[in-house]
């Protein structure tokens, strides 16, 4: 690894001035084809993909200059961006692209989340620089999945080890704007400028990220001077962020509406098994006190699955109206009644009660499961508290032994035909699909999600989404809380910041230094 990394950081002396930020845990091994613990910014800044993902969500080019999808929807020409070359000179071509899908496809089992993986049949250089892929069925979102930043992205042909990459890759070679030149595990990773790089270089020469578990430890090293950006509400609390954000030594950045944060409630477990139930549930929580309280004002009310911001899911859905007396009235209308001298309704002898999964380590849900159950308690719902270790708690949604859960949707590129493709299959830890299938309708569901997969028609398309998406707001599974943002806050010495419009990307290639 170290003579590639060797080869691989031809890219100019070091900056003046190194841009530093800290991140939680270590950057990982930045294998293209594989998820944790490799970190997805640090992926997205040595690799790169056919086509990447613009505002809007518009498919936009990257290392393939342009594309011709079949009018059956099932095959994609591409035609590669010539001269590009792998950070170790490596030529960038059709075999590389080919060998690349293959390494992905000879593990697929670990990409069965993903549904142009499943899909793909065969992908065949069809000259030095034309790529042709050829789908099993027609699958509108094959070119948003390939803006990914994982698993379809390139790696130098010279750094795929002979038994795959599914096992490790000798190097993190890519194409990318930026190359890792100095890695010391749980303590910093040093990527300087690609200047091989084939587009718009970035003006930044050295970017440092250091390995800082603790917040408050990247507060105060922030406050110092010593680091340039603190990115993402993983390293800085809504709190601290709006401390910051008051003092005008610092910039604060909050980016436009990305993830849905949410409630979801499970068809076919216990109580929840009933629509009036779940809709008594829904008017009972009082989002706006949460937002105001917990996030600050900073996020924004969540009224639908999906933010409208996402391509196909701006359509006017209302969200529930805090209104503890109708849900009082739900509650007497589904046969759970206020038995005098006790706080917990009853039906036919059987308490009300509820069980909420979530993880413990964050601490953002556990706050909202305390405010839920608190609500709750007010209507006469009781409700136990399950905040377990991730694992478990995964282990818990995997199996559906919850009745309330917390979970988010994944923002762009993914949100809605990557997460409704996840809600078929169960996404492994995410609780969304075990407690959908206990609804009446599921089979239903499901073969809708299919046919707005293949459709290859774009306004039959639209309708498809609007039907499926208003009947899964109309079964009140989920009660959508608010639309998670990326959080930022820069040093004024820091230029160019905006924010990517995938949710995963940091917006390092535009950033300077003055």
């Amino acid at each position: 690894m170290a003579g590639l990394l060797a080869l691989a950081a031809l890219a100019g002396p070091a900056a003046a001035k190194d841009f530093t930020m800290p991140w939680r845990g270590d950057v990982g091994p930045l294998n293209p084809h594989l998820y944790e613990p490799n970190e997805f910014f640090a992926q997205d800044m040595v690799y790169d993909g056919l086509v990447s993902y613009g505002p809007g969500g518009r498919i936009l080019p990257a290392l393939a200059e342009r594309w011709e999808v079949a009018p059956d929807g099932a095959r994609i020409t591409f035609h590669l961006r010539r001269g590009v070359v792998f950070s170790d000179g490596t030529p960038f071509d059709a075999q590389a692209v080919k060998l690349n899908f293959e390494q992905v496809l000879a593990n697929k089992s670990e990409h069965d989340w993903l549904a142009l993986v499943a899909l793909l049949t065969n992908v065949e250089a069809l000259d030095s620089h034309t790529v042709r892929l050829t789908l099993a069925s027609p699958y509108y979102p094959a070119l948003q999945e390939l803006t990914l930043i994982r698993p379809l992205r390139f790696l130098s042909p010279k750094a795929i080890p002979k038994d795959g990459t599914a096992k490790g890759i000798r190097a993190p070679i890519g194409t990318g704007p930026w190359v890792l030149a100095e890695y010391r595990e749980n303590d910093r990773a040093v990527f300087v400028r690609n200047e091989r790089y084939w587009g718009v270089k970035p003006s930044l020469e050295r970017v440092v990220v250091r390995v800082m578990p603790d917040a408050a430890e990247r507060s105060l090293a922030f406050q110092r001077g010593q680091l340039d950006m603190i990115y993402h509400d993983k390293h800085i609390s809504l709190q601290e962020f709006k401390r910051l954000q008051a003092n005008p030594r610092f910039a604060a950045h909050v980016s436009e509406p990305l993830i849905t944060r949410m409630v979801v409630m499970n068809a076919g477990r216990g109580p929840t098994k009933d629509p009036t139930v779940r809709r008594a549930i829904q008017h009972a929580f009082n989002r706006d006190a949460v937002i105001q309280f917990l996030f600050h004002g900073i996020e924004k009310r969540a009224d639908a699955l999906f933010s409208p911001a996402i391509p196909y899911c701006d359509l006017g859905l209302e969200g529930p109206a805090f209104d503890p007396d109708k849900a009082r009235a739900l509650l007497d209308e589904a046969g759970w009644v206020v038995v005098p001298g006790k706080t917990v309704r009853e039906r036919q002898g059987e308490r009300l009660s509820l069980e909420v999964s979530y993880e413990k380590e964050i601490a953002i849900d556990q706050a909202m499961a305390q405010a839920l159950q608190a609500d709750l308690r007010a209507i006469g719902v009781e409700v136990t508290l399950l905040g377990e270790p991730m694992e478990k708690n995964r282990d818990r949604s995997n199996a559906g032994l919850f009745h309330l859960s917390f979970s988010t949707s994944w923002g762009p590129p993914y949100d809605p035909h990557t997460y409704l493709s996840g809600l078929r299959l169960g996404t492994e830890g995410h609780p969304d699909h075990q407690a959908l299938i206990g609804l009446p309708i599921w089979k239903d569901l499901d073969a809708q999600i299919v046919a707005i997969m293949a459709e290859i028609d774009e306004p039959r398309r639209r309708e498809r989404y609007r039907t499926l998406l208003t009947t899964i707001h109309d079964q009140a599974v989920y009660l959508p809380i608010a639309h998670g943002t990326n959080l930022a806050v820069t040093q004024q010495s820091v230029t160019g910041f905006g924010f990517e419009p995938q949710s995963n990307s940091i917006p390092i290639n535009r950033l300077g230094l003055r």
